[in-house]
């Protein structure tokens, strides 16, 4: 059967039913991609794995590239979930900036150490050019930086966007050349670690600030 031409069912309009059947796909798909990586499988066997019709997978999923996206945002929120919770208990103010940029930074590397795969698949999703799966990688985006925006509530705006979108950027660069073999899994916690403690250093983040500066 040929991938969806048309849009799919928008997720806002799905009854419960559909809803669920939506979710076995996802769950399907997350389990193949741990088990093998994406390119292992193809939609028929993730329908045939989630017991969702081929046809009906396509009125939810445009193409394949669009289902491993959102699977991949499922797997990846579940992980920000956790850490949401975890400094929601703690009180994120209770922990210096950077212990806790860098603890939800190499939770995340450990995860994909854990399941290589999902690295992989981070990778492939971020360089799709299928517009289902980019919107599912925007929101991959947008929650990763909802979480950030969580651990950096208390360092003013002006170096707040800096620092985030460096972290961002550095993790994502350091896992493309780790899954593509041009790094360890050392070097990913090492270029992380160090860009973070850069750009959140207490005086550095002074000086962003002007809080450093004083007059004669």
């Amino acid at each position: 059967m040929l991938p969806n031409t048309s849009a799919p069912l928008p997720v806002e309009v799905m009854t419960g039913g559909q809803l669920a059947r939506r979710e076995r796909l996802t769950r399907a798909v997350v389990d193949l991609v741990a088990e093998s990586g994406a390119d292992s499988f193809q939609m028929k066997d993730v329908a045939d794995r989630s017991g969702v019709a081929l046809g009906t997978a396509y009125r939810y999923f445009a193409s394949k590239d669009h289902l491993l996206a959102v699977a991949m945002s499922e797997w990846q929120r579940r992980l920000t979930d956790r850490v949401i919770a975890d400094f929601d208990r703690r009180g994120v103010p209770a922990v210096p900036v950077v212990e806790r940029v860098l603890d939800y930074t190499n939770r995340e590397i450990r995860g994909f150490q854990r399941h290589a795969h999902f690295a992989g698949l981070m990778v492939r999703i971020y360089t799709s050019t299928d517009p289902f799966a980019s919107e599912a990688m925007r929101e991959i985006s947008r929650n990763n930086s909802a979480v950030m925006e969580r651990l950096l509530a208390d360092v003013p705006d002006r170096p707040r966007a800096i620092a985030r979108n460096a972290v961002e950027s550095v993790l994502m660069h350091a896992l493309t050349t780790w899954v593509t073999d041009r790094c360890t899994i050392a070097d990913v916690f090492e270029r992380v670690a160090a860009t973070v403690q850069y750009v959140l250093a207490p005086e550095r983040l002074a000086a962003a600030t002007g809080a450093g500066t004083t007059t004669g």
